[in-house]
């Protein structure tokens, strides 16, 4: 199945791997950029490698085609309030199609963002969250809208010059500030794109298992 279909009506392109049912998903969100995306489907196909029984799926964010042409619904040029409700929509869609009981996402750059933006706006959309390469901008004033107590850790290159480490860092600490669980791992030798590949020489896969439990 390519799409997944919001109970609002709205429409996001989409590709899944593993079981069509399990008790635990995780969703990819790929980062911001021009033309057709598909290279969060490798992200997700690595999850089901390394954790078998779960669910995932590589979603296109509003706006967005993936690698076949296929749109989702929205605009792209916005990360704003429209955009990050049909994103938690599409999310609860693919909760209950394949009727897991836990949801994790992972967000590369401007994949994270919007992660950040679902966790301000949209509580109880996600048990978790793994941010690659966040900017996370306003760390205070963001963490003082999330609600719940969601799982978040953050993995940026020691060497990412586009969103330097002390960025999402300090999204981190306000979040631990506020008593949410979560850390942060600058990568060794990582950059803003090769982070999403280099995760999995850190603890990503133990991580994931724990947060899906």
């Amino acid at each position: 199945m390519n799409w997944v279909r919001t109970a609002a009506g709205g429409c996001l392109a989409q590709r899944g791997f593993g079981p069509a049912r399990s008790d635990v998903l995780v969703v990819v969100l790929h980062g911001d950029g021009a033309g057709r995306v598909s290279y969060h489907r490798i992200t997700a196909r690595q999850v089901v490698e390394r954790l078998p029984g779960v669910a995932a799926v590589a979603l296109v964010r509003p706006g967005y085609q993936d690698g076949e042409g296929r749109p989702s619904d929205g605009d792209r040029a916005t990360r704003g309030p429209a955009n990050v409700a049909l994103l938690a929509e599409g999310i609860a869609a693919l909760r209950a199609r394949t009727g897991a009981r836990r949801v994790v996402a992972i967000g590369h750059s401007g994949g994270a963002s919007a992660i950040v933006g679902l966790l301000e706006r949209h509580p109880g959309t996600l048990d978790g969250a793994v941010l690659l390469a966040c900017s996370c901008g306003g760390a205070a004033r963001r963490v003082a809208q999330v609600r719940g107590n969601p799982t978040v850790v953050a993995y940026t290159g020691a060497n990412d010059t586009g969103s330097p480490p002390a960025l999402a860092a300090a999204y981190v600490d306000a979040l631990r500030a506020r008593g949410i669980s979560a850390r942060f791992t600058a990568v060794p030798a990582a950059e803003h794109n090769t982070v999403v590949e280099a995760i999995w020489q850190t603890d990503l896969a133990g991580v994931l298992a724990g947060m899906l439990r």
